[in-house]
C-alpha cells in the first residue's frame, strides 16, 4: 500500500513538473518580437539583416516595419516598438518628448545607403553637381535649359520634412540647411517619387534611397562641385565613398530597457553595416 502510494505520489509529481516546463517552453515561444520600425530609407537593409540573424538564431524573434524617421521617434516614444531606424539625428523636441515618457533615448550608426538622383527618362542631363541641385531643389533654377537640357520646366519632388530623415539630410548635406523651394513636390512615400519620375508628363526629378531606385528612372551622375568628375550610385561607388550622396542611418532604444535581445541585434546590424 505504500509502495503504491509512493509511486502514485512520483507520477503526479513528474506530471506537475513535465506540465511546468511545457508552460514554460510554451510561454518562450510565445514571447512577442522585437519590435522595429523607422526610416524606409534603411528598412530594408535592417529587414535583410534581421532575417540572417533570426535564421542563425531561430530563438530570435524581430519584426522590422519601414514607414519614416519621423514615425519610427513616434512609436519609440508612446512605447509601441523597441528599435527605431533614423536617417537622421532625434531632435531635440523629440528627445523631451521621451524623457517625458522615462526613457533614455541612446542611439548608434549602424549602416550607410546612398541617396541616388533620379529624373525622367527623357531627360537629356546626364549628371548634376551639388550646386545645380541646390539651385533646382530650392527654386533658383526653374527649367532644364538652365542646366544644359531642354527648354522644360523642372518638376522637382522629395518626401516631407521633417519626417523624412532622407530628406532632412538632403537639405542639410546639399542645401546648405535652405529650405525646399514652393514648387518642390513633398510626398508621403519614396514609391510615389519613382512614379512621378518615371511616369509623369513632365520631365522630374527627385531623390531616393539606392534600394528603391527602378530601371523606369534615369539615374543621374553626382558631382560634389564643377572640377569634380561625375559619380553614379553602385554597390562599389557607396562601399568605396566615391559616390558623394552617402547617409549613415541609426539604430534608436532605450537605454534602461530589460529586453536583452536589443545589444546583440543592434551590434549585428552594425558588423553586416560596416559601421565603426
Amino acid at each position: 500500500m505504500f509502495k503504491r502510494a509512493v509511486s502514485v505520489t512520483l507520477t503526479l509529481m513528474a506530471l506537475f513538473f513535465g506540465a511546468a516546463v511545457t508552460v514554460c517552453v510554451g510561454q518562450e515561444s510565445q514571447r512577442p518580437a522585437l519590435r522595429v520600425n523607422g526610416a524606409s530609407f534603411a528598412s530594408e537593409e535592417v529587414k535583410a539583416w534581421a532575417d540572417q540573424l533570426m535564421k542563425e538564431q531561430p530563438d530570435m524573434r524581430i519584426v522590422v516595419t519601414g514607414s519614416s524617421a519621423g514615425k519610427g521617434f513616434q512609436l519609440f516614444t508612446e512605447r509601441l516598438i523597441d528599435v527605431a531606424i533614423a536617417s537622421r539625428l532625434m531632435s531635440e523636441d523629440e528627445r523631451q518628448k521621451a524623457v517625458a515618457q522615462g526613457l533614455e533615448p541612446v542611439e548608434k550608426v549602424v549602416g550607410y545607403s546612398a541617396m541616388v538622383i533620379i529624373t525622367s527618362p527623357r531627360n537629356q542631363v546626364n549628371e548634376l553637381s551639388f550646386d545645380q541641385l541646390k539651385k533646382i531643389f530650392t527654386g533658383k533654377y526653374t527649367t532644364w535649359s538652365q542646366v544644359e537640357g531642354a527648354d522644360a520646366p523642372i518638376k522637382p519632388t522629395m518626401r516631407r520634412v521633417p519626417m523624412s530623415g532622407g530628406a532632412v539630410w538632403f537639405q542639410q548635406r546639399v542645401l546648405d540647411k535652405e529650405p525646399y523651394g514652393p514648387g518642390t513636390v513633398m510626398t508621403e512615400t519614396w514609391g510615389t517619387i519613382v512614379k512621378i519620375v518615371s511616369e509623369g508628363l513632365d520631365i522630374a526629378i527627385g531623390g531616393v534611397p539606392f534600394a528603391q531606385a527602378r530601371p523606369a528612372a534615369k539615374v543621374l551622375g553626382v558631382k560634389k562641385d564643377d572640377i569634380s568628375p561625375a559619380v553614379l550610385p553602385s554597390e562599389a561607388s557607396v562601399k568605396d565613398g566615391t559616390y558623394p550622396l552617402i547617409l549613415p542611418f541609426r539604430l534608436y532604444w532605450d537605454k534602461n530597457s530589460k529586453d536583452e535581445r536589443i545589444k546583440p541585434f543592434v551590434e549585428y546590424c552594425q558588423a553586416k553595416g560596416g559601421a565603426k
